[in-house]
């Protein structure tokens, strides 16, 4: 499910690269605030990969989402994402500066591209603005495009999104503190939570 038809379009063209995939997707144009899933059973698991709840901005598009979750998921489904954990430390260090992300040659016009990023964090507001900055080089070195693209994240406290979860009807069925499954605690960076539909 995605609500940029673009970034379906994307998927579309990925999943006809993948013959294992052949009937066995179903792409939904949505919101993920407000969505029925055009399935014949509900699914016994909805994931949010990627920290992409963090693009919901105020609490009230949070709990609009999790509702309609919960409304799509089987009884004792369950719903799995990550977020990363917030760090007043690193958000006061990294805040208006400009870093190298990568460098590379575009393979279509041999430009060298160099991508930085920029974060901007609003503590009070629970918000981190991104901005995405590509420099296109000619063969002298001499900037000829320059792209800025905008990325609005809000983040969200461990027993923020716990509350948001209960408060959904989910019951927490697992919390773990990576990937790899380890418990989650003090110097966890990453929370990866498994909410279950009671």
């Amino acid at each position: 499910m995605d609500k940029s038809e673009a970034m379906l379009a994307v998927a579309r063209e990925a999943i006809v690269g993948l013959p294992t995939t052949a009937g066995k997707v179903t792409l939904c144009h949505a919101d993920m605030r407000d969505f029925i899933l055009p399935l014949r059973e509900k699914p016994r698991i909805i994931a949010i990969p990627f920290r992409s709840i963090l693009h919901l901005l105020t609490p009230e598009d949070i709990e609009e989402c999790l509702r309609h979750i919960h409304a799509n998921l089987a009884p004792g489904g369950k719903l799995i994402f990550n977020i990363f954990v917030p760090d007043a430390e690193f958000m006061a260090q990294n805040h208006n500066r400009l870093r190298l992300r990568s460098d590379y040659i575009d393979p279509a016009t041999q430009r060298h591209i160099i991508l930085w990023d920029l974060s901007l964090y609003e503590p009070t507001e629970q918000r981190i603005t991104v901005y995405a900055i590509t420099d296109e080089l000619d063969d002298e070195g001499i900037v000829v495009r320059r792209k800025y693209r905008t990325l609005p994240l809000r983040f969200m406290y461990p027993q923020e999104t716990r509350y948001l979860l209960e408060k959904a009807g989910f019951g927490i069925a697992a919390l773990y503190g990576w990937f790899d499954r380890r418990p989650f605690g003090p110097d966890s960076r990453e929370v990866v939570w498994i909410a279950e539909r009671t």
